[in-house]
């Protein structure tokens, strides 16, 4: 048992005992929909710096042809064009995915990352702080899909929070 953010009823929130839960698994993969594959790769490599791991190939069983990519080798990214897609954009309002984010390690690299951005043609926006948390900008891949690169602010109250959530076992870290 420990003690952590645990809901009562509604969109209300208390401290209350919470039972242990097994240790959390670290983050693998994930995976997009996209509307075209090689345009995505070229992004996602070309852009991003990412490496591919399987070039684009079909997976017949379920209509659809996939590259994966990893960034930093460590992420993993399933890239999947589906033989069903219409060709609509995403849409963070649909139920799913909202957006993805990255950490740098510094707020130069997150300012280097802008500029490379910029230097790309790829429209960010416009770096902005976030009290206790750190720094941020956001941009979108070739389908929509908006992503954030953030400089955390290691010393600040949202790690704090973190922190002393993490110690708190089966926690629902609600600040």
């Amino acid at each position: 048992m420990g003690l952590a953010w645990a809901k009562c009823s509604g969109d209300n929130w208390s401290m209350a005992q919470v039972p242990a839960r097994p240790s959390m698994v670290e983050f693998h993969h994930y995976g997009i929909s996209v509307r075209d594959l090689g345009r995505s790769v070229d992004f996602y490599c070309d852009i991003l710096g990412g490496i591919v791991l399987l070039p684009p190939h079909s997976v017949d069983e379920f209509s659809f042809r996939r590259a994966v990519i990893s960034l930093n080798d460590s992420l993993g990214i399933d890239i999947n064009e589906y033989a069903m897609n219409t060709g609509e954009a995403f849409d963070p309002v649909r139920t799913g995915l909202d957006h993805l984010a990255f950490s740098v390690s510094s707020y130069d690299a997150l300012v280097d990352w802008a500029d490379h951005l910029d230097a790309n043609g790829v429209d960010c926006s416009p770096l902005r702080n976030v009290e206790g948390v750190g720094e941020a900008f956001d941009f979108r891949d070739p389908d929509g899909i908006q992503i954030e690169f953030w400089h955390l602010d290691r010393g600040g109250r949202w790690n704090n929070h973190v922190k002393q959530t993490r110690n708190s076992p089966g926690s629902r870290g609600v600040p």
